[in-house]
């Protein structure tokens, strides 16, 4: 699921809204350049004047890149973010514990089957934003992520074969303990299959 909006030409774009304490109001937020449409995923705001959303945005090629929106308590920019080879990726669940300190995550797929190949763990330091290497196997999605604090982050998603889920496939949950991603054990309800 993602946030957007589809204006008169068909044409999309990301959306958002802020709350003001009585009443919302749409924002603009930047495409990045050669972007031919976008959608946020996920939004995290570790004060009342700073939030970051995550999204992916469409070229005209058909392809799609990664991009996070940053809110400065007036107004939201766009920056591209790095990504693993290939041409379609979905990033949206970020998780801030201060300014300009994030992880967003989420998943690379096969542009023409759509299949899942590879978790994404994008963290930003200031302005920058890098890949980050993490234990997922192949073929995992992530589409969860929560960290209170730089030393401590957990992520969760599904190992699937098939895309859209539900498929067969496992549960899939590893943490960040400031030096390195390991995996966790997480439960799976027998005869049950994976979910996000």
């Amino acid at each position: 699921m993602g946030f957007y909006y589809v204006d008169a030409g068909g044409n999309s774009g990301p959306l958002a809204e802020h709350w003001n304490g009585t009443r919302w109001a749409i924002q603009h937020v930047p495409l990045p350049a050669l972007a031919s449409g976008g959608t946020l995923r996920g939004v995290s705001c570790p004060t009342t004047s700073d939030c970051t959303a995550a999204g992916s945005y469409d070229t005209f090629n058909q392809n799609t890149g990664l991009f996070a929106a940053r809110w400065n308590g007036t107004r939201w920019t766009s920056q591209v973010l790095p990504h693993p080879a290939g041409n379609y990726f979905l990033l949206g669940p970020v998780s801030c514990w201060q300014p300009g300190r994030c992880v967003a995550v989420g998943g690379a797929f096969n542009g023409s089957t759509r299949r899942p190949e590879e978790s994404i763990v994008e963290r930003q330091t200031g302005t920058s934003w890098a890949l980050q290497h993490d234990a997922a196997p192949a073929h995992t999605t992530l589409g969860g992520v929560a960290c209170p604090s730089a030393r401590s982050c957990t992520a969760v998603g599904g190992d699937v074969r098939t895309w859209p889920p539900p498929s067969p496939g496992t549960t899939v949950a590893e943490y960040w303990d400031g030096t390195r991603w390991a995996l966790q054990a997480a439960p799976r309800r027998p005869g049950r299959t994976a979910r996000h």
